[in-house]
């Protein structure tokens, strides 16, 4: 039954509306001024007020707008019944948010109507406002439980379904990888919105290749995501099937005409064989991700129980390294260089080495970014740099001239202002100069802080010292900034020239990179040669200078001086006397 409150100071008036009304079956409340009419209508919360304007105290224009103040009473329909007919009272009324006006002396039947025509519209409006509820709520309960850009479940979602797994006695064997997909840089390139359509289309890939497993795709946050694929965790065959979708994802994506290269990696985690424990699973395959990520892009590694170097722990390390440089266990090993066309030396790559009494070899993918973290990496790489400087002053002394010999400059050591000063005083510190020296750069450092890069890297070309962007194809690789920047060559990453001679996609990309570095006028150098094959084709493409196994692994000075120095010495004598 519709409950209507009748606000009238008028006894007789009120009594006969109260009569039509509830021979029509309202329940019918009534108030004999504005002040009852308001706290009557805010107890009861009728759904709907007939009330009268001129009223002693608190008038119906009064008594209309401290209903409209109230959460609980604003939307109740709203008549006014006065004897005013002039056209400003019903403007000024209306204006103030009545639902209608009527007149004085008003029939009953006339009365009705009105109430009719204001109930069913209410009620219409507020069937409206009832679905438009239900959506919204809908979509609050989907949104708790999936990312808003991407549409996949969460982690609230991800974490629900896991423990429903767990402590199902008839749970099948999973393996749960933790992906890290780099989308920082697209991001803050080309901003947030194609950054987001850089992840929907790596999603596409993902859920392109795994049609027919029985999976479940989460994202936990901005670049991490997690894949769980039901009824699989025998460890090769998970490892392997890791390596394919990360070659899956792999290929460069195009977004705004720019190629964009992908940077991804994954660790896993296998029930039961690695836990039982949702939380356990989830911390040893973000783990295993953080291992994958020091080795090199695209890698899949997973959680290995054995006490290996890569799982030393990280306190351990941080103390051993934290004296590695006064205690002389750091070393300097050099990768030759090759030119393409004349198969002579051209130059040699600086790699640090590190080797404990106790720990052993330690990876550079394991301690090197260890040291970035830390702070050891800046005093360490200037330790480098005077290093290299000595062994080329050496090697200028035996055998006439210097080796050029690229060094890899990190990002804390090219943000000191007394970096320049500092390479100069080395430099002529061993009577070397600068065109004997190259630094490589990456390009994720180079965008940190674009303006200053661009200032200090001019600054270096005035210098006369050489500037390499490493691991060309794993970053970004934006044309914008290879046209910027000032290089004078140009490195391949490794991943490239693996499959050089296996897949038409890989030679047609490094192809590409080729032409485009001449087109810019930089020298080209492949990184990971391997076979002849590789060789052969990159001195068809007019790759300039290789390095990679082929042609040396990282040896020590006195290695490279016997196998390469010497011979390349006596050559040129034996040039000389003829």
């Amino acid at each position: 039954m519709k409950k209507i409150l009748i606000i009238e100071d008028d006894p007789d008036i009120r009594f006969i509306t109260a009569i039509c009304l509830r021979k029509q079956k309202f329940e019918v409340l009534e108030a004999e001024n504005g002040q009852e009419g308001v706290k009557k209508a805010q107890q009861f919360l009728p759904d709907l007020i007939i009330c009268d304007i001129a009223m002693p105290g608190m008038d119906g224009y009064t008594v209309l707008v401290r209903l409209q103040q109230e959460p609980v009473t604003t939307s109740i329909p709203f008549i006014f019944l006065t004897s005013f007919a002039a056209r400003e009272n019903f403007r000024h009324g209306m204006s103030l948010g009545a639902d209608d006006f009527l007149e004085k002396p008003v029939s009953c039947q006339e009365l009705l109507a009105a109430v009719e025509a204001r109930l069913n519209r209410h009620e219409s409006l507020t069937s409206g406002y009832t679905l438009l509820i239900e959506q919204t709520k809908r979509q609050v309960d989907y949104l708790k439980d999936h990312d808003s850009v991407t549409g996949l479940p969460n982690q609230n979602y991800l974490l629900k379904e896991l423990d429903n797994w767990l402590v199902d006695p008839s749970c099948q064997a999973f393996t749960l990888f933790h992906f890290g997909i780099d989308c920082h840089l697209v991001q803050q390139t080309l901003g947030w919105e194609q950054g987001d359509l850089f992840l929907e289309a790596i999603i596409q890939r993902l859920n392109h290749y795994l049609k027919g497993y029985n999976y479940l795709l989460a994202r936990l946050e901005t670049e991490r995501f997690v894949l769980i694929l039901l009824g699989v965790n025998e460890l090769e065959v998970v490892t392997r099937q890791g390596q394919a979708l990360l070659q899956e994802l792999g290929p460069p994506l195009t977004l705004n005409g720019q190629e964009i290269f992908v940077r991804a990696n994954l660790g896993l985690s296998r029930y039961p064989q690695d836990g039982r424990d949702r939380n356990e699973l989830l911390r040893k395959a973000e783990f295993a991700l953080g291992q994958a990520t020091k080795i090199s892009n695209l890698t899949c590694y997973p959680y290995n129980q054995e006490p290996t170097s890569a799982g030393l722990d990280a306190l351990t390390l941080q103390v051993a390294l934290s004296h590695a440089l006064e205690r002389g266990e750091l070393m300097v090993y050099y990768q030759p260089q090759l030119e393409t066309q004349t198969g002579q030396l051209a130059g040699a790559e600086a790699l640090l080495r590190w080797y404990n009494p106790v720990l052993g070899w330690v990876s550079p993918a394991q301690f090197i970014p260890l040291a970035e973290e830390t702070g050891f990496i800046e005093p360490i790489s200037r330790w480098v740099l005077q290093k290299v400087c000595r062994q080329n002053q050496i090697w200028q002394t035996k055998y006439g001239k210097p080796l050029r010999i690229a060094v890899n400059l990190p990002a804390e050591q090219f943000r000191q202002l007394d970096l320049i000063p500092f390479i100069e005083q080395t430099l002529q510190a061993r009577q070397l100069t600068p065109d004997c020296l190259t630094l490589e750069l990456t390009e994720s450092m180079l965008v940190q802080d674009v303006a200053f890069s661009l200032a200090t890297m001019q600054l270096l070309k005035k210098k006369g010292i050489k500037l390499s962007l490493d691991d060309f194809g794993t970053g970004y690789s934006s044309l914008s900034y290879l046209k910027r920047f000032p290089f004078d060559e140009l490195k391949i990453d490794q991943s490239f020239i693996r499959e050089v001679t296996i897949t038409s996609r890989n030679r047609a990309i490094v192809a590409s990179i080729i032409q485009l570095a001449h087109n810019l006028e930089l020298k080209v150098v492949a990184e990971g040669v391997e076979t002849q094959e590789q060789l052969t084709l990159l001195k068809q493409l007019e790759c300039e200078e290789v390095q990679g196994y082929l042609i040396g692994r990282p040896a020590s000075a006195a290695e490279i001086e016997a196998k390469f120095l010497v011979k390349l010495i006596s050559a040129s004598n034996s040039i000389s006397q003829n």
